[in-house]
Parts: structure tokens; sequence; C-alpha cells
């Protein structure tokens, strides 16, 4: 039997309120040469059994399942590795696809080898599947040169609807993917754009629910959301700016553009830096001080000569 040429991933920790409409609605694509990967992160409510008669009623579908919740990096990037297709998506499991979400994005990747990302135009829908906002996202990433590219992807952010787009997988494998960081689908951007331009379908395919067991409404400040990313960065302190800057040198740094298109790029970031210096001050002050605090000794630890 022959490879499938796109393998959807859909990771998943407790969803069962919303994961059988969003298996269905990948399952109903007019665009069928598909697997469906799910990986079940130690759920623990009926996810795992939905996912099961999922697979069950479909051949393309298969579930694989961790015994512990190891974290959303990880259960996102084993995805890649299981994963057998040419093309990737990651799909969540409280969101919905309109039929032609696959074959569209398909379409452009076949068509222009110099496309690295396909996504589609967006909406919010609520718990009931009720429209309540159209996203109507500037063209991130169309240029032809790479650190113009960047420059457009970090110095003018969307709400991160193209991390469900279509991408090559070889690319994907070029890229640290999920990072165990919040924030880091744009570092992921960021590496995507070195290596080719982004191109938006101008219709409305995909359908990005809005709700309140949403990861970024219980998980809000960074601490919490780097211990839903990775749940072994007990203890460590957070700089989420600085962490990020960091990954975006070092993604700059390892990749394979020009030298001329590396510096152009680091400039792009030393302009991110700038628009965001006083966050990044704040983290450095913030952390001075942690430091400083941790670091004086207390009174009762202060050496004493002894009385011999």
């Amino acid at each position: 039997m022959s490879d499938p040429r796109v393998t959807v991933g859909l990771p998943v920790y407790n969803g069962e309120s919303y994961i059988g409409a969003a298996i269905q609605s990948i399952l109903d694509q007019d665009y069928e040469n598909f697997e469906l990967l799910l990986a079940d992160n130690g759920s623990t409510d009926a996810t795992a059994v939905i996912c099961e008669e999922a697979a069950a009623r479909d051949g393309r579908v298969s579930v694989h399942r961790s015994e512990a919740n190891r974290g959303a990096a990880w259960n996102y990037n084993r995805l890649v590795d299981l994963a057998r297709g040419e093309y990737f998506k990651w799909a969540a499991h409280d969101d919905l696809l309109e039929p032609s979400f696959l074959s569209a994005c398909v379409t452009v990747l076949d068509d222009d080898p110099q496309v690295s990302l396909a996504y589609t135009r967006a909406v919010d829908i609520d718990e009931r599947g009720d429209v309540v906002h159209v996203h109507d996202l500037p063209g991130y990433a169309t240029e032809i040169t790479p650190s113009k590219r960047v420059a457009s992807v970090i110095l003018d952010p969307s709400p991160c609807m193209e991390s469900f787009g279509l991408v090559r997988r070889s690319q994907l494998l070029q890229t640290s993917r999920i990072g165990p960081y919040t924030s880091s689908d744009r570092t992921l951007f960021l590496e995507l754009a070195l290596l080719g331009r982004f191109y938006e379908v101008p219709e409305v395919l995909f359908l990005h629910r809005q709700h309140a067991q949403r990861s970024v409404h219980q998980y809000r400040d960074s601490r919490a959301r780097n211990l839903w990313f990775d749940p072994n960065w007990h203890g460590k302190r957070s700089a989420p700016q600085w962490r990020l800057l960091r990954e975006y040198v070092r993604a700059t740094a390892r990749s394979p553009v020009s030298p001329t298109e590396r510096v152009r790029t680091f400039a792009a970031i030393g302009r991110w830096c700038g628009r965001n210096r006083r966050t990044l001050a704040r983290e450095a002050a913030s952390r001075l001080f942690r430091r400083t605090t941790v670091g004086a000794p207390s009174a009762q630890s202060v050496p004493t000569r002894s009385a011999s």
C-alpha cells in the first residue's frame, strides 16, 4: 500500500467535548489521499474511546496513545515523526474544517514549490458552532526574499491561524517544530519563512473554535503555559520574550539562507527587539531581582566564628 500524500496530525488531551466533530470534519474532506493520526496524551475522559471508534470506522485513522501526559510540545512533535505523508498538517481537537480545506492547500503546494506554508481564511466559532468573528489577516511572508518574509512574520504577528495550515514535511523536519516554551509557533513561522513563501487561500475553510476550555484560557500566565508545553519545566524561571529572542537568533544562525540574507534577518530581529524593548527590559529586571534576592544570604545563614 502506497503512503498517503497528506498526513493530518491531531494532538489531544481531554477533548471529549469537541473531538468527535473535529475528526468528522477531517474525514469529510473532498481530498481523500490522507492519513489521520490521533495522538492522545494520556486523556482521562472519553477521548480515547472516541478516537478508537473513529479508527474502527475508517482505515485512514490510527490512534497513538500515551499513558501519561508528556506535554503539548512532545505530543505535537511526535506526530511529525509518525507521519508518512509528503505534506503535513496539525489539527486541533476543537476546530473544524470545511470539506475543501485539504484540496485547496494541496493545490497551492503542488503548483508552487516556492511556497512553504499554505493556509486559508478563518473565522472564530463558539461552542455551538456559530460564527463570532471573521479574521481579516494581511498577507504574511509573501515576499521573494527570506529576510523580508521574516520581517513580515515577526514585526506584524498574526493570531497564529497559520499553525494549522499545510506544510511540506521535508521542510518541517528542518525546523525546531514546536518548542517546549510559550510562543514557540512564532519561531516555527520564522523558520518556515526562511524556507519559502506563505500563501493564504482566499476562502474561509478553517473554523477556529473559541471556548472556555481552550489552553490559552486555562493557562494564562507564562509559567502555566510553559508547564502545558512541558510538564518537566517545574521550578525554572520564565522570561518568555528573551527565550523567543534566543530561539529567533538560533534559528536564523542555522538556516540555509545566504550570508547576506542572514545578516538582513538579524537586522529584522533587531527591529523586533526595539519594538519589544520594554518587555525585554522588564523581564531582565525581574530575573536580576530574583537572582539578587535568592542569592542574598539571610541573617541566619551568615557564618559566625566558632567559639573555639
